[in-house]
């Protein structure tokens, strides 16, 4: 038997969570598949890396559910190596999805999977592919696109707001003041107080500089 099929075939997963009862119970769930080998659950950081070494999983599943786990999730794949590492239970929103990445993972599990996507998620990872919503995508070819220029095209230091990104959005599409303003709901004053500091944010002088700089560096309106 191949090994690739051999490896999907026995899979040994850690299930991790903080939350007990969750973990407990997805691990029972996943002990029903044949084709996992074994399931281990563990609901502690402090005990993870050690059964890393003692088991030897295929894969980890690590709830990131609790906003405050990332350095732990990032200090997991910085010391595993030959262990898939999914993120579980992450919102279907770019900037969480990146965090991830950024964290090291190897894919991650929608907050709204079912067991079913789940298993697949896992055979996908095992393969060393990592199936994505193409918002997700797109942001990403975002980021790296940031990050392949110079510091001329670094976040900004001050980054826009959710409202000024819509503001300069229909800035950008030649609204008026007056449209932005019954487009947003807003009084005419609230847009071009709006537009006084993304102009500061920007280092542009007004409209039409900040139009141009948009043609350059159309990363600038982050989709928030």
């Amino acid at each position: 038997m191949p090994v690739a099929l051999w490896k999907v075939m026995a899979m040994r997963v850690v299930v991790f969570s903080n939350v007990r009862l969750f973990c407990e119970t997805l691990t029972s769930c996943l002990e029903n598949y044949a084709e996992i080998k074994e399931v281990i659950a563990c609901h502690k950081t402090t005990e993870i890396q050690g059964l890393l070494a003692d088991k030897s999983p295929d894969v980890v599943l690590f709830d990131v559910t609790d906003k405050d786990i990332l350095p732990e999730l990032r200090a997991l794949t910085e010391v595993s190596i030959g262990v898939r590492i999914l993120a579980m239970g992450v919102p279907e929103v770019p900037e969480k999805v990146l965090a991830c990445a950024e964290a090291g993972v190897d894919g991650y599990i929608p907050i709204q999977c079912s067991i079913k996507d789940l298993l697949e998620k896992i055979r996908m990872a095992l393969r060393g592919e990592c199936l994505c919503h193409p918002k997700i995508v797109g942001h990403l070819f975002q980021r790296l696109h940031q990050r392949g220029h110079g510091a001329d095209r670094a976040e900004l230091h001050d980054p826009l707001t959710h409202r000024e990104c819509e503001v300069l959005r229909l800035v950008a599409r030649g609204l008026s003041n007056k449209e932005v303003a019954r487009e947003l709901v807003l009084s005419v004053a609230t847009v071009k107080n709006h537009l006084h500091k993304i102009f500061g944010k920007l280092g542009v002088s007004g409209r039409m500089e900040v139009l141009a700089k948009l043609r350059n560096e159309p990363w600038l309106i982050r989709a928030a």
